[in-house]
């Protein structure tokens, strides 16, 4: 038996156990209870429309959703949206605003930026209950939350409205881009269009999907329903789409489903062109469907046949007129030849210029050997008159059939092929519509200088020009290393070495003709030639009676036209004297040249200078000469390679020499040099007395007497006749 406390205490456990157990169930359920309704009181942002189609002023919302089982007041709630700039608007509801279960409530909000901003709800605690964030709003859709409520996608805005499907969950059939028109001739805004085709067996709604251009503005969106029928076509013109095809320059067109992002490069197809041409649609080939073509339009049914896969006929252009002598918008024209033996229908056959601008002919023919001129009243681009040009004949499949290009249009004259020669020329007959009329050609020969030297002045000539036009003709000349002439017949002077590319033309009015060459400028080849005699002071007149003597100790004979002569008084006076005509002098011969028409030099009569100077300004020999008084027709020779002596030139019927002069200056030498006057000519006398006046001075009685018998062996007497006197 338990004691009377024991059992006291086991009573009183058992009465606090039970009173801890209800305690706890009963908190238990109020939490349950509290939970459940804070549960039915989310709120969740459902949708939100920050860029409406058109004005957005009005219809701009933010759609709230209660997902609970019980109505929820927004009494002090509030909506607060952030803009990317900082700036904060608040929207507070009133107290008689209620969110009933399961509904939905549209709230609408001015001023949700396009741009992007963060939209929150707050209760009446001031507890953030939900919030979403977004970036550049495209137009006219708006942002739903997905099933999952993870995130948000673009759909077609369904306010208090269940939200669309998600498109991202939805695969989207292939449409192609099957044809656009870029450029037609007039009223742009209208015309141009995008054909889509559906290769699919069911049609297709085409709501939600987008076409756009590589721009950021240029899109426009499938708002409504638009069915295209399986295997057909919907065309969409700009009216409806806004923004330009470019006409020039590249262009891409993308064709986009609901749900591809084009951000991340998604895009169901694509098409891309440079340059159009007017009148002209680009169209998928139906067989290749990565081959595209240009032809004719033909929105809304099957593309015209590819011509990439016809073959059509040679025609020729065959006379132009880029100048005419008034009103060209409409004199200017083209002329088309058809060589073939049927008619050729032109229909689809462009012309083009240089800037790709295009003239399509539509229903035009040319009868077989007969000739179609078009007048720049139809084709409309100008033919330039200066610069260059380039016209183009194209088949419909865009293949170049025929072309001509030209620089510098003459006025009033055409341009036109000759058959015979198989050229272009210009001419002053204009024969639209018949068989072209030539002038003379223009022709010439030019004359090159046999060699050409630098820093020499070198000689062009043209020949036997032959023109038959009244205009003076006009000459240029293109020397090749920067300079250039206007002359006929120029000179010029190279003044480095190498080759170059001479270019001469000749207009006479009508055509410029050009030949080219070729030329190698070499160094100037100097030649030994000496002077060995001056006349400064003849008796008499002076003009044309001073004399200098040339020698040419080449083995080639010399000609010294081009060459100088160099007079004065001193090195800083001397004028060069040109020779002006052929002087030749032979291998080892000698030649006196006369101040006269050939080289008009002057010889100082006390002091002076005297150069002979190559063409290229270099000195090939130079003497210089001093004396008190210089005699009449005493003249300056050179007696040996160093030593020079006045010579008093006497009478031709004296016998008097060079040696005896020579001897007469140095002194009386040995008698038995007499002998040798007679058996030596004046040169050789001058070397002689030279060697033994050096002998004698040295006394070596010895080496004159070996001297003697040497020049008695090596000169024997010629036949007693008396010495040549010194002349050359």
């Amino acid at each position: 038996m338990l004691p009377a406390t024991t059992t006291t205490n086991k009573n009183l456990f058992k009465k606090l156990f039970k009173f801890l157990l209800l305690t706890f169930i009963v908190f238990s359920f109020f939490l349950l209870i509290y939970s459940v309704a804070q549960a039915d009181s989310e709120i969740i942002i459902n949708e939100i429309l920050p860029n409406p189609s058109g004005r957005d002023s009005g219809r701009e919302f933010i759609e709230l959703y209660n997902p609970g089982s019980q109505d929820i007041s927004l009494a002090n709630w509030q909506v607060r949206k952030k803009a990317r700039s900082g700036s904060i608007k608040t929207h507070h509801f009133s107290e008689n605003e209620t969110v009933k279960a399961k509904e939905y409530f549209i709230l609408t909000f001015n001023g949700l930026n396009n741009d992007g901003a963060e939209i929150e709800i707050v209760d009446d605690a001031g507890e953030k209950i939900d919030s979403m964030n977004y970036k550049n709003a495209p137009e006219g859709l708006s942002y739903n939350r997905s099933a999952e409520e993870q995130d948000f996608y673009l759909a077609e805005p369904t306010p208090a409205e269940k939200n669309k499907p998600d498109p991202r969950q939805r695969k989207y059939p292939k449409i192609l881009i099957n044809e656009i028109f870029p450029h037609p001739s007039a009223d742009e805004k209208n015309k141009e269009f995008i054909e889509l085709y559906n290769p699919n067996r069911e049609e297709i709604n085409l709501r939600g999907w987008v076409l756009r251009d590589a721009s950021r503005t240029g899109k426009y969106i499938f708002k409504k329903d638009k069915i295209i029928k399986s295997l057909g076509y919907l065309v969409v013109y700009r009216s409806d789409f806004k923004f330009a095809l470019n006409n020039s320059g590249s262009e891409n067109v993308f064709l986009l489903a609901p749900n591809d992002d084009f951000s991340q490069g998604e895009f169901k197809d694509k098409i891309s062109y440079q340059n159009s041409f007017t009148n002209r649609s680009y169209n998928r080939d139906e067989k290749e469907n990565d081959k595209w073509y240009w032809t004719e339009p033909s929105p809304n049914q099957e593309n015209k046949p590819n011509p990439l896969r016809k073959k059509y006929p040679a025609l020729f252009i065959t006379e132009i007129l880029p100048n005419p002598l008034s009103e060209e918008e409409k004199n200017e024209y083209i002329e088309i030849y058809n060589p073939q033996t049927s008619t050729v229908t032109l229909a689809g056959w462009a012309l083009s210029d240089k800037t790709g601008q295009q003239y399509l002919f539509s229903k035009e023919e040319i009868k077989p050997q007969q000739y179609l001129v078009v007048y720049r009243s139809n084709f409309k681009f100008a033919l330039n008159n200066s610069g260059s040009e380039e016209v183009e004949l194209l088949a419909p499949n865009q293949k170049v059939i025929h072309s001509l290009s030209y620089r510098q249009a003459p006025e009033g004259i055409s341009y036109s092929f000759d058959l015979e020669k198989h050229a272009w020329r210009w001419t002053e007959f204009q024969t639209p519509g018949q068989a072209n009329k030539f002038n003379q050609p223009l022709n010439f020969q030019v004359k090159l200088p046999r060699n050409i030297y630098q820093n020499v002045k070198a000689k062009f000539k043209l020949r036997n020009l032959q023109s038959d036009s009244k205009k003076e003709l006009k000459f240029k000349w293109d020397f090749g290393d920067g300079h250039h002439s206007y002359l006929q017949n120029p000179s010029h002077i190279y003044q480095q070495k190498g080759k170059f590319q001479l270019m001469v033309s000749v207009f006479d009015g009508r055509e410029r003709k050009t030949k080219q060459f070729i030329v190698e400028v070499k160094k100037y080849p100097h030649h030994p030639i000496k002077i060995v005699e001056i006349m400064p002071n003849p008796a008499g007149k002076d003009t044309g009676h001073e004399y200098i003597v040339l020698e040419n100790k080449s083995s080639k004979k010399i000609n010294l036209a081009d060459y100088f002569i160099a007079t004065g008084k001193s090195k800083k006076k001397l004028i060069r004297h040109p020779i002006y005509k052929d002087f030749i002098i032979k291998s080892h011969h000698r030649r006196k040249l006369f101040n006269k028409k050939i080289c008009k030099f002057s010889l100082p009569n006390t002091k002076g200078e005297a150069r002979l100077l190559a063409p290229d300004g270099e000195i090939v020999d130079k003497v210089k000469y001093q004396k008190e008084k210089i005699a009449d027709n005493e003249k300056y020779i050179l007696a040996t390679n160093k030593r020079w002596i006045w010579l008093k030139e006497k009478p031709t019927n004296l016998t008097a020499t060079p040696a005896q002069a020579l001897a007469k200056e140095k002194g009386s030498l040995d008698p038995t040099l007499n002998i040798f006057r007679r058996q030596c000519d004046a040169r050789q006398q001058i070397i002689i007395y030279n060697w033994f006046y050096r002998l004698k001075t040295k006394q070596n009685k010895f080496q004159i007497l070996l001297w003697q018998k040497i020049i008695s062996s090596l000169f024997p007497a010629p036949n007693n006749k008396p010495p040549k006197t010194y002349f050359y």
